[in-house]
């Protein structure tokens, strides 16, 4: 079930590294989670008939789903080092037919 989940064996995950294929520095990441953590207050705070426990849930369902959203912008990658038997083959390839000669 694990594998399914995450598309790679635990073995993978234990021995492989965790990083972003994007290229974009990790505090623009953190950066915008800031700024969207921010919007979100400011806007759950104009509607304070809500309840202060309604807007802490929606507030971090929010902050939730922003930060899955910008964690798949960065596009997450897992580095793993392995070699499989047979994927490693050099064919040598002799011609020797008239028309080599």
């Amino acid at each position: 079930m694990l594998e399914w989940l995450l598309g790679a064996s635990p073995f993978a995950w234990s021995e492989g590294e965790f990083a972003f294929a994007r290229g974009w520095p990790l505090w623009w990441l953190v950066g915008l989670l800031a700024l969207g953590g921010v919007a979100i207050i400011v806007t759950l705070v104009r509607h304070r008939a809500l309840g202060w426990w309604r807007m802490l849930t929606l507030a971090v369902l929010q902050l939730a789903f922003l930060a899955v959203v910008l964690v798949m912008l960065w596009r997450p990658v897992l580095n793993v080092e392995r070699i499989r038997e047979r994927e490693n083959v050099v064919a040598v390839l002799v011609d020797d037919s008239g028309s080599m000669e």
